[in-house]
C-alpha cells in the first residue's frame, strides 16, 4: 500500500513539474521578447560600440524614446537582424540562383 501511494505521489509530482516547466517556458519567452535594451545593452547584444548605437543604430533600428532615454525592443532588434541577414545562394530559388551564376560568368 505504501509503495502504491509513493508511486502515485511521484506521478503527480512529475505531472505538476511538467506543467510548471511548460508554463515557465511560455512566459519566459514572452518576457524576453518584450525586453527593452538600453543603448549600452544593445551595444553588448550586437557586439558593437555604444557610439554606433547612438550614431547609426537609432537610424536603422526602431526605438522607443522614454523622456531623454532611448530603448530598443528585443523583438524589433531581432526582426531587424533577420531582415538584414545575408543568405547564402542555397537559400535562393533555382531561377534566381541561375541568373546570379549566369551573371557571374560574364
Amino acid at each position: 500500500m505504501e509503495e502504491l501511494l509513493q508511486e502515485l505521489v511521484n506521478k503527480i509530482t512529475e505531472q505538476i513539474a511538467n506543467k510548471l516547466i511548460a508554463y515557465l517556458k511560455q512566459h519566459i519567452k514572452s518576457y524576453e521578447e518584450d525586453k527593452l535594451f538600453t543603448p549600452e545593452e544593445l551595444a553588448t547584444y550586437l557586439n558593437v560600440s555604444k557610439d554606433w548605437v547612438y550614431k547609426d543604430g537609432k537610424k536603422l533600428i526602431p526605438y522607443v524614446k522614454l523622456g531623454a532615454n532611448l530603448r530598443f525592443r528585443k523583438k524589433d532588434v531581432d526582426q531587424w537582424l533577420d531582415k538584414n541577414t545575408n543568405r547564402p545562394l542555397d537559400y535562393l530559388s533555382g531561377n534566381s540562383r541561375k541568373k546570379i551564376i549566369s551573371f557571374n560568368k560574364l
